[in-house]
């Protein structure tokens, strides 16, 4: 990959760096590999995620369940504050019942991932709605070194059953496959069992000029998941202590959820080199169920009946995404995005009677609300390279949000509507042949919840509208600086250190008593992030990365809850010509203010992987946290009341999520 290699008309001839080179500008993005990406351990889409530097992720629920990410600060719960795309079409779920932008990868198969490209901020033009702290990539196909049938098994300690077949015809498009996954394991500790199916599949419906100057193609792709899962949510640390409940335990044994989703998209990409024009096109419609049966608090809210809810879920999607590039000069291109999205949701909230071990009654309906709400965004961006060594973007996009809600409780209409402006600005120059220095400014922003249009214009009396679920009906904005510096010493080794400051106009955290959305004061957010990738051979990559960030309120000077303020990863990998494949990762995560003054313990994991691979079959053992670590992997600070033997307290207590043990997994494959 060429430096400048972002520019359409980069000189091909300048220095190679053998590592990967992040996107866009900014020295803060980063593209994970498809070798990379190959030999690490994973047991779903997800913990792909963990390759991206500075990005944690947290799963209190279960395998099917989206994750908590943590990236620059931000405690983006389940995906309001990272947004998410695969080939282009978007994934997270804007007003999703369980939380805003609520980001589920669980119908994507693991084996289909070619590249995840990450930006960490909102600099460019093409990031809208959810990207505060940043947006995440995934690139699906099959390389024309792996084509043919490939037909996977892999079992593991935890009485996991995977198996996968992909089909990738030779001679075809890396981007034509169809697959298939089915998988069924019990997991660790207390009801952790899942189960899902997964089908996809990119076929090229036609290509023209190939060779020539105006040459394109047409995709049509689909995607299909269903998946249950038990839920044993959170336990108190100190009932852990005490020994009344097991760390990998819960309070509640058939809690549980199921997941569909159906995604058809297509892809029309036009290319005509004389002109420098290039025009993508993807439309795509979805399908999504979702029904979540769990609870964090036990009896504190409802004495009586218990705090069990039960969160439903049907939404009808569909969008298109449009990227207009235009060369209106050797060293000046003009980049257009365009988008649009609407959702018709049917959502509720219903709390069940927990004094009934089995299929509980409803025994309150909490919410239950109609939703049709459409996203429409425009950006435009000069893209400019007055010198070999300088490369400048500026533009900005501009997003309206429109909202109709009702209220099937009340059978009150509410309708809303919202438009935001946000500035992009980048700048990167290469002062010496083995330097890149860049900064860059940009706004970020997270629509509102649909449901927050329907409450209250005014503050009722005795009341705030913070008690409101959904937070009030504006956008929240950041304003977000980066000043990053990336040195490649020899061809094959890269460093990097980042610098960022991210100042959010109005917080919103998630509170597990109330199950609301609250709006809180401004925060800022300061960090530094550094990393060093190495390719000493050509089989061989090393690499580590370190993020230190301090969140916290600007009134108060008090931490943002849950935010770690030190994070860190080590990776190596190797894939030798021989066939030889080996993989170990592992992560350290420094200390996290909790709420109310409480704090995480450090902690850390180490997983590995071996395996061999010829091109017609494959072997590969992995063993996930190898040392045994007895790590938490998410805490959190609130009240609940489970042991109904002692007084009812609405203290709050830490609560952790058990990481996972050591756990082993073998797998086997043949290619033809």
């Amino acid at each position: 990959m060429a430096r400048g290699s972002d520019h359409p008309e980069a000189d091909e001839s300048e220095r190679v760096v053998d590592v990967p080179l992040p996107p866009g500008l900014v020295t803060s993005g980063r593209t994970v590999p498809r070798e990379v990406l190959a030999a690490t351990p994973k047991r779903t889409a997800e913990d792909t995620l963990r390759l991206v530097p500075g990005l944690l992720i947290v799963q209190h629920g279960n395998q099917g369940k989206a994750f908590q990410l943590y990236l620059r600060g931000f405690d983006a719960v389940h995906g309001s504050d990272v947004a998410v795309d695969v080939d282009g079409v978007p994934i997270n779920e804007p007003s999703n019942v369980h939380g805003h932008g609520y980001l589920d990868l669980a119908f994507l198969i693991p084996e289909l991932i070619q590249r995840v490209d990450a930006r960490k901020g909102a600099f460019e033009v093409g990031q809208g709605d959810l990207a505060n702290a940043g947006s995440v990539s995934f690139r699906t196909g099959v390389p024309e070194d792996q084509r043919g049938t490939l037909v996977s098994y892999e079992f593991g300690s935890t009485l996991r059953h995977r198996a996968v077949v992909v089909a990738a015809p030779e001679g075809r498009a890396d981007e034509e496959y169809a697959a298939v996954e089915l998988t069924d394991d019990r997991g660790y500790g207390d009801n952790r069992d899942s189960r899902r199916v997964s089908a996809m599949g990119r076929w090229r419906a036609g290509r023209w000029g190939v060779g020539g100057d105006d040459e394109g193609h047409a995709d049509l792709a689909f995607a299909g998941y269903h998946g249950r899962f038990g839920l044993p949510s959170v336990v108190r640390l100190q009932d852990v202590q005490r020994g009344t409940v097991a760390r990998d335990g819960g309070y509640l044994a058939d809690t549980g959820a199921s997941s569909s989703r159906v995604v058809v998209s297509g892809q029309v990409h036009q290319r005509a080199r004389s002109t420098g024009t290039e025009i993508e096109l993807r439309p795509w419609l979805g399908w999504r169920d979702l029904a979540l049966d769990e609870s964090f608090t036990g009896w504190l809210v409802d004495e009586e009946r218990g705090d069990r809810r039960l969160q439903t879920q049907t939404a009808w999607s569909g969008g298109a995404t449009l990227t207009w590039r235009q060369r209106l000069a050797p060293a000046l291109q003009l980049i257009v995005p365009l988008s649009w999205r609407t959702d018709a949701i049917a959502q509720a909230q219903r709390r069940l009677d927990q004094r009934v071990p089995v299929d509980p009654p409803i025994a309150a309906n909490e919410r239950d609300a109609e939703i049709r709400q459409t996203t429409v965004g425009a950006g435009a961006a000069l893209r400019w390279a007055p010198r070999a060594w300088a490369r400048l973007e500026a533009g900005g996009r501009v997003d309206a949000f429109e909202y109709r809600v009702v209220d099937r409780l009340t059978l009150q209409p509410s309708e809303g509507s919202l438009i935001h402006a946000a500035p992009r600005v980048a700048l990167a120059f290469d002062p010496g042949v083995a330097w890149t220095i860049s900064s860059a400014y940009g706004r970020g922003f997270r629509s509102p919840e649909a449901r927050a249009v329907s409450n209250p214009s005014s503050t009722p009396a005795d009341t705030t509208l913070d008690e409101f679920d959904g937070g009030r009906p504006e956008v929240a904005t950041s304003d977000q600086v980066e000043l990053g510096v990336r040195w490649s010493p020899l061809p094959r080794i890269e460093l990097g250190v980042t610098g960022f400051g991210v100042w959010v106009e109005r917080e919103r955290l998630f509170d597990h008593v109330s199950g609301f959305n609250l709006d809180v004061d401004g925060t800022r957010r300061l960090g530094l992030e550094g990393y060093v990738q190495a390719r000493p051979l050509a089989w061989l990559w090393l690499g580590g990365d370190v993020a230190w960030v301090d969140a916290a309120f600007r009134r108060t000077g008090n931490p943002v809850p849950g935010v770690p303020t030190l994070y860190g990863q080590l990776q190596a990998t190797l894939a030798h010509p021989r066939g030889w494949r080996a993989s170990a990762r592992g992560i350290a995560i420094g200390p996290r203010p909790l709420a109310f003054g409480a704090q995480a313990a450090v902690t850390g994991v180490l997983d590995v992987s071996v395996g061999y691979e010829r091109p017609r079959f494959g072997v590969n053992l992995t063993v996930d946290n190898v040392i045994g670590t007895d790590w938490r992997e998410g805490e959190w600070n609130f009240a609940s009341w489970w042991d109904r033997d002692v007084p009812r307290s609405a203290l709050p207590a830490v609560h952790i999520a058990a990481g996972y043990p050591r756990m082993v997994r073998g797998s086997a494959h043949v290619r033809f």
